[in-house]
């Protein structure tokens, strides 16, 4: 049997849950997953996303850090536009939803008004240069 896109993405966020990943936003906007199995040797996962602008499939990449890193786990990954590549950034995908960053459309992940790149004034074509679009 086929598995869909939104049954990947929720087998992958049960995996990181049943094996105690937690996922906490950063100051610089990543998303640290931290396990509370792997938590004391201070291995942690990197989560990162972008989109282009708002409705836009978003895009996650993930990188092992701390001691032990890329020992037992997958090397930096970077899933498809919408898909999450692990269970790392399936539980900062839905810690992103909460903070109403992205959103699940059902088969992928897009960005909401809050999470895509300002837009310039195009009134202005300079605005990039000159700040006048901030």
């Amino acid at each position: 049997m086929t598995r869909t896109v939104g049954q990947r993405n929720l087998d992958a966020e049960v995996r990181g849950v049943e094996a105690g990943h937690r996922a906490f936003v950063q100051p610089d906007g990543s998303i640290r997953v931290v396990s509370d199995t792997h938590g004391d040797l201070g291995k942690h996962y990197v989560v990162t996303f972008a989109a282009s602008f708002v409705g836009s499939a978003v895009v996650f990449a993930c990188e092992p850090h701390g001691e032990r890193a890329f020992a037992d786990d997958h090397l930096y990954t970077v899933g498809g536009p919408g898909l999450v590549p692990c269970m790392h950034t399936a539980l900062a995908a839905r810690r992103l939803e909460r903070e109403g960053l992205i959103r699940f459309t059902g088969h992928e992940w897009v960005a909401t008004a809050k999470a895509a790149p300002a837009r310039f004034d195009d009134d202005d074509p300079f605005a990039c240069f000159t700040g006048a679009g901030r």
